[in-house]
C-alpha cells in the first residue's frame, strides 16, 4: 500500500498586542518642568523709591517658558475664577531736599484662580495668584498679569536670582545683543571722558570700582 502524507496544521502564531504607555499623570508631569526651569531668568534688576533692589521677571518670558513646556505634555492652563478692585497702598519717595514724603497711590488688584488639567488623564488642579497694577489705564490688565505671574512661578516652585547676583544677571543680558547693541550697552555703563580721566590719574582699576560702587 502507498503511504500516504500526514497532514499537519499549522498552528498560528498569536500576535502580541503592545498596549500603549500609561501616562504619567499631571504631578509627575509637573515634577519634569520643575527639574526642566529650576530657575527663572531675571529679565532686569532695579531699585524701588527706598533704594532697595529688586529683581524683575518679565511676564511675557515666564509665559513663553511655561506654555512650552505644558504644550509639549499635553497640559492646558485656563482661569476658572477671578475678581478686580481698587486699593490704596503706601508709596514713600524721597524729595530733591531729601526729606521722605509719604502718600498713598491708588492701584487695581487682581485676585484669580487658574486650573492645570492633564488632557492625557483627565487630572486638574487649582492655583491662585494676586497682582497690583498701578499704570493707569492698563492697570486692571498689568494687575491680571502679575497675578498670572505670580501663580505660575508659585504653582512651579521656581525661585529666581537675588539682587546679590546683578553680575549673572547683567551677563547674561549682555549675551543676547548683537555686536552694535552690546557696545551701546557698554557704552552705557562707562563713565564720560572727563571721568575717566580723573580715573586714568587716580590708578586704574580702583577708581573704576569706585566709580561703579556708587550704583
Amino acid at each position: 500500500m502507498p503511504k500516504t502524507k500526514k497532514k499537519t496544521k499549522k498552528k498560528n502564531k498569536k500576535t502580541v498586542k503592545r498596549k500603549p504607555p500609561r501616562p504619567i499623570g499631571l504631578h509627575a508631569k509637573k515634577i519634569q518642568i520643575m527639574n526642566e526651569i529650576p530657575i527663572m531668568p531675571v529679565s532686569a534688576i532695579g531699585k524701588d523709591r527706598q533704594g532697595a533692589r529688586y529683581c524683575h521677571t518679565q511676564a511675557e518670558k515666564v509665559y513663553a517658558m511655561y506654555r512650552k513646556a505644558c504644550s509639549t505634555r499635553n497640559l492646558t492652563i485656563r482661569r476658572v475664577n477671578g475678581q478686580s478692585g481698587t486699593a490704596n497702598y503706601q508709596d514713600n519717595y524721597q524729595d530733591k531736599d531729601g526729606m521722605w514724603v509719604i502718600q498713598k497711590t491708588i492701584c487695581s488688584t487682581y485676585e484669580g484662580i487658574w486650573e492645570i488639567r492633564d488632557a492625557e488623564t483627565g487630572q486638574t488642579e487649582q492655583f491662585a495668584g494676586a497682582g497690583y497694577g498701578d499704570n493707569y489705564v492698563w492697570s486692571c490688565n498689568s494687575a491680571q498679569t502679575v497675578a498670572r505671574k505670580q501663580a505660575l512661578l508659585d504653582y512651579f516652585e521656581v525661585p529666581w536670582p537675588q539682587p546679590d547676583q546683578t553680575y549673572f544677571v547683567v551677563k547674561d543680558g549682555l549675551s543676547t545683543l548683537d555686536a552694535p547693541k552690546f557696545v551701546d550697552a557698554v557704552k552705557a555703563m562707562m563713565p564720560d571722558d572727563t571721568k575717566l580721566t580723573e580715573i586714568k590719574e587716580q590708578g586704574g582699576m580702583a577708581a573704576l570700582i569706585e566709580f561703579f560702587s556708587q550704583f
